[in-house]
């Protein structure tokens, strides 16, 4: 909290067109990856990403999740129309391997340890060394180093 400055909560005013152009946005969408016969979630979001184009499609921490990023739109009805694409796309680039597409913000159900991490620098030391679902998630190791979050400390400031 910065000293001398009025924290209270309220509505934003709204913007003047002098403070700039407020009519171009994007969206980023994460879709979770199914097996078809048993909707479970499997790590095969590289193995789709193979098949698509790397400027619209990207990796996430665990490997059963695809990001889509849109591209930067000058009003709603060409977002929603690079939406319909790309996520027609997605559908139609998994299920071509046997595989589903599933919208979702979180995965109810599902043991994180068991869950495959993306084996990249972005994600490198943010998660359990097992990824046995029998593992428990108080006696799991973990290897984090001082970027990570824990479960009782938000991430760290950039500064350290």
């Amino acid at each position: 909290m910065a000293i001398g400055v009025d924290q209270t909560l309220g509505p934003l005013p709204a913007p003047t067109p002098e403070e700039g152009d407020f009519t171009r946005l994007g969206v980023e969408e994460e879709f979770h990856v199914v097996d078809l016969a048993s909707r479970e979630l499997v790590a095969q979001g590289p193995r789709i990403l193979e098949r698509l184009p790397a400027d619209t499609y990207s990796d996430e921490l665990q490997r059963s999740v695809v990001e889509s990023n849109s591209p930067v739109c000058e009003d709603l009805e060409t977002l929603r129309a690079a939406l319909v694409a790309s996520r027609r796309l997605l559908v139609e680039t998994a299920a071509g391997q046997g595989l589903g597409i599933v919208a979702a913000g979180t995965v109810p159900l599902v043991d994180p340890l068991s869950l495959a991490v993306t084996p990249s620098v972005r994600y490198s030391g943010c998660w359990p060394t097992t990824s046995s679902s029998s593992a428990s998630s108080s006696s799991a190791e973990r290897r984090c180093t001082s970027r990570c979050p824990t479960p009782t400390s938000p991430w760290p400031s950039p500064s350290g």
